[in-house]
């Protein structure tokens, strides 16, 4: 699977049951030793994005945490041992 394929596909949370958004903005994590993928950090915007007081959501996915890539969607475990970590929000 080329790197390509996975934009445009929807994340999926398997023990949530919920939909987390598209996948457009990404890059991929490789561990700098043995060139294996660690993660992927998927850059989110928000409705009010354009605003240069907000600033976008930084999530970084543990690659542990994908459980299947299929044609359409990404389905992850966010509630597993590396859950899915949000950066820049104000939680």
């Amino acid at each position: 699977m080329r790197l390509r394929e996975l934009l445009d596909k929807e994340l999926v949370s398997v023990d949530q049951g919920r939909r987390l958004g598209v996948m457009h903005d990404m890059d991929v994590i490789f561990h700098p030793e043995t060139g294996q993928i660690e993660a992927l950090e998927m850059n989110r915007r928000g409705l009010f994005s354009f605003f240069r007081w907000s600033r976008p959501q930084i999530w970084h996915i543990p690659w542990q945490a994908i459980r299947k890539i299929g044609p359409d969607f990404i389905l992850l475990e966010t509630m597993s041992e590396n859950p899915l970590l949000r950066e820049g929000d104000d939680m």
